[in-house]
Formats: C-alpha cells, sequence, structure tokens
C-alpha cells in the first residue's frame, strides 16, 4: 500500500536527527488547527505489488558471508557521513535516523552504492512504533533489515521479511544474564554496546547461538581486532577512519 502525502509548499530545508529534511512545511491557513501543516493523503493500494517483490530481501547465510569478508559495518547519522560511507569498504550500512520523508531515499542511495541498509527503528521520526509503523517501513522505505531495543518490534519486522537486529546494553554482569535471555528473541543477530567490553562478548558469545555485533565506542583498529577475537562477527561504528579496515591476511 503507498501512501502519499500531498503538502503545502516547502519553505526551507529543516534538519532534524542529523539528516536534512527533504521539505519542511508551511503553516496552514484555515480550515484547520493553527500552525498545523495542511496535508491531504491518498492510499494507491494498486501500487502495493511494487513495494513487496521480495527484490530487497537478504538471506542471513548472505549477510554472514559479507559480514566475514567485511566486519566494519558504517553507522551514519549525516548526509555527509553517509557520503563517505557509500565511498567505503564497508558493505553494511546502518542509518541511524531519518523520517518517513527522507527513509526510502536514503535506503536506496545506500542500496545504489552497492551496500546493504539497515535502519534503526528507534531513533525515526514520523514513524510509528508499532505494526503499521514496521510494516509502512518493509513495504516503502524496504530495508534489507532494522535494528531495535525493542523485541516485539523485531518480531513485527521478521514478519515482513525484513532482516533483525537485536541492540542491547551491557553495563555490568547482571546485564549479561539479561542479554541471554533477551537473546533468545527471534532477531537474527545481536548488538552489544558498547563493543568495547569484550569480556562481555565472549561471555555471551559462548551461551547464545546468534551472531554478535560489537557497537559503541569503537574507535581504533586494534578495537575491532579484540572485539572480532573475542567472538564478534562484525563491529558497527561512526568512526569514518575505521570504514576503509580490512581483514589482515592470515599467513600459515
Amino acid at each position: 500500500m503507498t501512501i502519499l502525502f500531498f503538502l503545502s509548499p516547502p519553505t526551507a530545508v529543516r534538519r532534524k536527527n542529523g539528516f536534512l529534511r527533504d521539505l519542511s512545511l508551511k503553516r496552514g491557513s484555515g480550515g484547520g488547527a493553527p500552525g498545523v501543516p495542511r496535508c491531504t493523503i491518498l492510499i494507491d493500494s494498486r501500487a502495493h505489488s511494487r513495494y513487496n517483490d521480495g527484490k530487497e530481501a537478504v538471506c542471513i547465510e548472505s549477510l554472514l558471508s559479507t559480514l566475514r569478508e567485511a566486519p566494519v559495518i558504517a553507522a551514519v547519522r549525516t548526509p555527509e557521513q553517509l557520503r563517505q560511507a557509500c565511498g567505503s569498504k564497508a558493505r553494511v550500512v546502518f542509518l541511524l535516523g531519518g523520517d518517513l520523508f527522507t527513509l526510502p531515499e536514503l535506503v536506496q542511495t545506500v542500496r545504489e552504492a552497492g551496500k546493504i541498509p539497515f535502519v534503526h527503528m528507534d531513533l525515526l521520526d514520523g514513524v510509528a512504533r508499532d505494526a503499521a509503523g514496521v510494516q509502512w517501513i518493509a513495504k516503502v522505505a524496504r530495508p534489507a533489515g532494522v535494528l531495535s531495543t525493542r523485541a516485539p518490534m523485531l518480531k513485527m519486522a521478521a514478519e515482513q521479511g525484513m532482516r533483525t537486529v537485536l541492540r542491547m546494553f551491557l553495563v555490568d554482569s547482571s546485564s549479561v544474564e539479561t542479554g541471554a535471555r533477551m537473546a533468545k528473541s527471534p532477531a537474527d543477530l545481536v548488538e552489544i554496546m558498547p563493543g568495547l567490553v569484550t569480556r562481555a562478548i565472549a561471555r555471551l558469545s559462548g551461551r547464545i547461538e546468534k551472531p554478535i555485533i560489537a557497537g559503541g565506542m569503537m574507535e581504533r583498529a586494534v578495537d575491532v581486532e579484540r572485539a572480532i577475537a573475542a567472538g564478534a562477527v562484525a563491529v558497527s561504528t561512526s568512526e569514518r577512519a575505521l570504514w576503509m579496515w580490512e581483514r589482515r591476511e592470515e599467513h600459515g
């Protein structure tokens, strides 16, 4: 199902969540509440099939193979970061922002660069955190996968055919126990934050079967190497220099 928004003319470009909005809304006049943009919504069910063709699906085996070859994931928040990520050696991109106006174009930009786009559902503006919101992401924005700290949303995303990453924060030993229980959710991968807690990564990787991504505070090549040595399959980072990181060749 396609939802078309017809809005009053743009007056300026606004910035939200670090990403530039394509437009801002002119305040309505008459026929509505003061300061509320006038908006007409048309629903065209005939266009639904083109959003649900399954071409964006990525099998988990292919995703894991890609991450083993290029284990650094580019986590981007700004247009400049996105531009650099698209020209980097990272093959998976985490979009940490956007809204219902900008997200489809952001996802398409990543795809056109030959990379795999994931969207952080918790950081989107204007998209409801419910079944309808998840369906909009799957059918209109069409990323390969999504991230969230909310297991129920990931379950809905999986039902829509998207790959899923459960984000969890480990701050003490008890959170490792909680993380092990959370990892029983239907997520494809688990992202541990901060990624510097390599002992926690090692402990958790020995208790769960899901692949682990280390994220947060990853600033040096040695951080990447230690996280992978501890059992992580990949690392997500906003540190641009690491997006060019390559796994060292092993010589026996």
